[in-house]
């Protein structure tokens, strides 16, 4: 007889914060992306108006994001011999990267 855990659908954050792992390739992983938009009346009016939209903050943002990310891949075959709690993290950092990634590949698809 055998006897599984289930988790749940859930992203490599809750599995990481609940249960100490992350999955490497998790469907449900999600990332937040925190925008600061200032909301005066005036701007919200005129975004309405003429239909203008976030897009390009929002690109901003992730380029940002991926750079502070990048060189995680080099970072981990750097030390082999780490803890298991700097190797955890970096396996986290790694699925938060490829989300990333994937992401701005997806916008840069959708710009052209």
């Amino acid at each position: 007889m055998q006897c599984f855990s289930s988790y749940g659908a859930l992203p490599n954050i809750d599995l990481l914060c609940f249960y100490g792992f992350v999955l490497e390739n998790n469907p449900y992983d999600t990332i937040p992306v925190e925008l600061e938009i200032p909301e005066s009346p005036a701007k919200v009016a005129l975004m309405e108006r003429y239909n203008i939209e976030n897009e390009s903050m929002v690109v901003e943002t992730m380029i940002s994001t991926l750079e502070s990310l990048s060189g995680t891949e080099e970072d981990e075959q750097e030390r082999p011999s780490s803890s298991w709690d700097v190797l955890l993290a970096t396996k986290f950092k790694l699925s938060q990267a490829k989300i990333f990634k994937k992401l701005n590949s997806q916008l840069q698809e959708h710009n052209r």
